[in-house]
């Protein structure tokens, strides 16, 4: 009987193997095995938007501590995170978001634990197997 348990077991498992790698992010008409989320991290001091350079961008999902993809914004405040196939399987816009952590010397006006704000992302588009969001406004 034993045997016939691991036959069994080995050819469920060469079965899973074979079949293509399910996910998460479902858009009609398109198969995605990769996201891009681009954005600008910026403070609204006195109605001016200024950049926040070298500030730590990174994609959390369901409340978590841990980070799925993490960045750095360049001196302009831009950043842009790529989710592969594996990382695009655990990404879901209905419990992922997005979240930076203020550079020593930005206040940006606000109290923020941990100087980490987060917000949320917007869908752009879809080209190919590729999903692009955008980064709605930090502050």
């Amino acid at each position: 009987m034993a045997k016939s348990n691991v036959y069994l077991i080995s050819i469920l498992v060469i079965m899973a193997s074979l079949s293509p790698l399910s996910h998460g992010l479902i858009i009609p008409g398109y198969n995605i095995t990769r996201v891009v989320i681009e954005g600008v991290a910026y403070c609204r001091i006195n109605g001016q938007p200024n950049p926040i350079s070298n500030a730590l961008v990174f994609v959390t999902c369901g409340g978590s501590t841990i980070t799925l993809a993490e960045t750095t914004t360049d001196l302009n405040g831009v950043f842009t995170i790529v989710l592969d196939i594996v990382r695009t399987a655990l990404f879901s816009t209905s419990f992922c978001g997005l979240g930076f952590t203020l550079p020593p010397g930005y206040t940006c006006g606000i109290v923020a634990p941990d100087s980490s704000v987060t917000t949320t992302l917007g869908f752009l588009k879809a080209v190919g197997d590729t999903a692009f969001y955008v980064a709605r406004i930090f502050i």
